[in-house]
């Protein structure tokens, strides 16, 4: 997803927390959140782009962080 058009259900819960993906500059980043509280992993920090992704995940994350609890709770669970 690019600038402006993620939403919660871009995100979804893998084995290491839940992700998204956000296109920057016809650059796809792989954006990470380990927990809740995490401030957020990408693949691919070299990218000139890779900032600005991270930025974009995070304040889609804080808009859709009610939404975004019950695949949290999915990734704390299958840890257990």
């Amino acid at each position: 997803m690019t600038a402006g058009q993620l939403k919660a259900q871009d995100f979804f819960a893998s084995r290491s927390g839940v992700c998204v993906y956000v296109i920057v500059s016809q650059h796809r980043f792989r954006v990470q959140f380990v927990d809740e509280a995490s401030r957020g992993v990408i693949d691919d920090d070299a990218h000139e782009g890779a900032a600005e992704a991270l930025r974009q995940a995070r304040d889609a994350l804080e808009k859709y962080r009610a939404e975004l609890v019950p695949l949290f709770e999915k990734v704390a669970r299958s840890r257990t």
